[in-house]
């Protein structure tokens, strides 16, 4: 299949059951009790010191003082816990929910481990849900991404020349519904990309699904999306879905 197919008709199968329950915990998480102060993680790795983890995390070289309250070993596989007032959350993706078993593969690494809830993602982590599970990315700036069963993906942030800083998830295989929040004056791209497109997101509500095949099916139930597949520009709206079949090159 050549270019982008546009289509009326619905064209995702869903999980609703699964999809349901995360927006459920999703919507719960977001009224905490009172008495407790909402906390990020980060994992420590190879080569991590305190001055790099200030500079790729906080928001002041003086957050680390009081992170050292709450932690006080800075050792690798070592979680780190951090209000998250001390967060730059800016061009940063956090896995806000889980259900059932999530894993994530660090950049640069082989082992799967269990992911855990709340954990910043570096560029490069891979995250995937097992059968009957599911999860839910939150990036900086008003994007929210929820997994279905069996996906797998790859954070992959980076910078481009004029437009600045962009928010990018790969997905490798498996169904994700995308909830960019509109901004009048956004200061951060989003992208989606897959073996056959790239989507790029700003006031957007879709759900795209990749095969195993490469082959990519999504839906936009609001705004619009910007389609690259096949050497092809296209804008899909609201009501429409896309058939993409062939693989694209560079993602850049």
């Amino acid at each position: 299949m050549t270019g982008v197919q546009t289509c009326a008709l619905p064209i995702l199968s869903q999980t609703m059951k699964i999809r349901w329950i995360i927006i459920f915990l999703l919507l719960f998480i977001n009224f905490p009790a009172l008495a407790a102060e909402d906390e990020y993680i980060f994992v420590v790795r190879d080569g991590d010191t305190a001055r790099s983890l200030t500079d790729r995390y906080l928001v002041r070289p003086t957050a680390w003082e009081m992170v050292v309250q709450y932690n006080y070993i800075l050792k690798p596989g070592n979680i780190i816990k951090v209000p998250s007032r001390l967060v730059d959350k800016a061009c940063k993706a956090f896995i806000e929910v889980i259900y059932g078993d999530v894993f994530l593969k660090a950049a640069g690494r082989r082992e799967w481990k269990p992911a855990v809830q709340d954990l910043i993602l570096r560029e490069g982590d891979t995250v995937k849900t097992g059968p009957n599970s599911g999860a839910v990315v939150v990036m900086g700036g008003g994007a929210t991404m929820i997994m279905g069963a069996e996906t797998e993906v790859i954070y992959q942030p980076y910078s481009r020349f004029l437009t600045g800083p962009i928010n990018r998830l790969n997905i490798l295989r498996g169904e994700v519904e995308t909830i960019i929040t509109p901004e009048a004056e956004r200061r951060v791209g989003y992208e989606i990309v897959t073996p056959s497109s790239r989507l790029s997101l700003d006031g957007t509500r879709l759900r795209t699904k990749v095969g195993y095949g490469g082959e990519t099916r999504l839906e936009v139930l609001e705004g619009e999306v910007t389609v690259d597949s096949s050497g092809q520009r296209s804008i899909v709206g609201a009501g429409m879905g896309a058939l993409l079949g062939e693989q694209v090159g560079e993602n850049e």
